[in-house]
């Protein structure tokens, strides 16, 4: 037997489950009532995740040892880790019954709570989390640090959730001296410091987020938004340039698309805010914002349009007014119906656009969004499907209309109208 514990104890050290498990069986038969080889044994399975055998096991050691807290929080723990919440609830209250103040069981009958959209029930379990661990001793806080920073985690993030920033920060803060390495931690906390329009602190939370894990879109956006509120707009479009097209998700379009229409940019604005709109097409603020790009360029009928979307999506989803939209709207009847008359049916479509803005789509990769346009006077011109108006589907050889802007790395496309299908090679800018 004692060969059998020496090889499991030296598995389980190199995580070596399945291993352990053989040699924790024969052990145990060896030993039927060594209830310390019967725990091992279940610690095994439960990290081999076998969770019904360890759930078996645990449930035993229950029955034998009824005044231990250790095995019913066990049990519950099986059921935690396959995320029957309610199951493992119970089997925490079991434990916190023998004793109140554990401070493991009481965070994750928190997390369980909060999993079954529990809050107030959540909120009350970890902060008896947080209590509990205050009261104890310093080598005993040593072991239970991770969880009582987790539970101070778990708070930050409803608070802040709530718009509760301020008292979100102190939790958050918290949870980032207990464990200054977690990515999520300190996005969360840097987050709750935009709130606050602790701008310094944010970009240096943001940017300490940024290099455990680099690249992740959701910390770079609220990084950038922080540059643009302390005016370093430049600083915020190189943060934004770090997100790839393809992988901008509708919040970044639109933040990216707000960030300029509060520098007055409306017309650098718009193929951003469209194409949030037409990847999130139930979001009343995106609407919004590109209603207001819209009216700003003087395409009056399509923030009408905008506008119309906003209120009524906001209405769909949450049953609430819209006023701001609303009031905008009303403005835009307004300046539709003192509009001059529209141009006449045969009018070419864009026809006041100069020609050097007509061309030809010479490539366009499908699966990754993009393309070359090229005129008589520029060969190759970058245009993005972000960029395309309405829901016309790009393809090689097709005839297009378009504006463009100068970026760092050259000419591109935006407002790309696509007139027809392709055509013939010799048909190319009306040769």
């Amino acid at each position: 037997m004692t060969m059998n514990l020496e090889r499991a104890t030296q598995a389980m050290k190199e995580n070596r489950w399945a291993d352990a498990i053989t040699d924790l069986r024969t052990a145990h038969e060896r030993a039927l009532d060594d209830c310390d080889i019967w725990g091992q044994l279940g610690f095994a399975l439960s990290r081999n995740e076998q969770y019904a055998e360890a759930i078996r096991v645990f449930e035993d050691l229950s029955g034998k040892e009824p005044t231990s807290p250790k095995w019913p929080y066990m049990v519950g723990y099986q059921h935690y880790q396959q995320k029957a919440w309610a199951r493992a609830i119970e089997w925490f209250d079991k434990a916190l019954n023998l004793r109140p103040g554990y401070v493991k069981v009481l965070y994750r009958k928190g997390y369980a709570h909060l999993a079954l959209g529990q809050e107030q029930e959540g909120i009350e379990a970890l902060n008896s989390c947080v209590n509990s661990w205050v009261k104890m001793t310093a080598a005993a806080q040593e072991a239970e640090r991770p969880s009582y920073g987790k539970a101070h985690f778990q708070l930050g993030k409803i608070y802040l959730k709530k718009g509760r920033a301020f008292k979100a920060r102190g939790h958050l803060q918290i949870a980032a001296q207990t464990d200054s390495k977690d990515h999520d931690v300190l996005y969360e906390l840097g987050q709750c410091y935009l709130q606050l329009d602790l701008l310094d602190d944010a970009v240096r939370t943001l940017q300490l987020a940024d290099q455990i894990k680099p690249g992740s879109d959701y910390v770079l956006d609220r990084l950038a938004q922080a540059h643009a509120k302390k005016g370093d707009y430049s600083v915020a479009e190189r943060v934004y340039q770090r997100i790839p097209e393809h992988r901008r998700r509708p919040f970044v379009l639109q933040h990216l698309g707000m960030m300029y229409l509060e520098q007055g940019q409306h017309q650098k604005a718009l193929p951003y805010l469209e194409a949030a709109a037409r990847k999130q097409p139930d979001n009343h603020n995106i609407h919004y914002a590109l209603g207001s790009a819209q009216e700003a360029t003087g395409h009056l009928k399509a923030a009408h349009a905008s506008y119309t979307r906003a209120v009524n999506c906001r209405k769909t989803k949450y049953n609430l007014e819209f006023k701001q939209a609303q009031d905008a709207l009303q403005r835009a009847t307004e300046k539709l119906a003192t509009a001059p008359p529209p141009e006449a049916p045969d009018t070419p479509k864009l026809q006041h656009k100069p020609k050097d803005n007509e061309g030809i789509i010479e490539s366009y990769n499908e699966s990754r969004g993009f393309g070359f346009i090229s005129t008589k006077t520029q060969p190759r011109i970058f245009s993005h499907v972000s960029s395309v108006v309405g829901r016309q589907k790009p393809c090689q050889g097709a005839r297009v209309i378009f504006e463009s802007e100068v970026t760092p790395k050259g000419p591109r496309a935006v407002h790309v109208e696509i007139e027809n299908k392709p055509g013939l090679i010799g048909d190319r800018h009306g040769a």
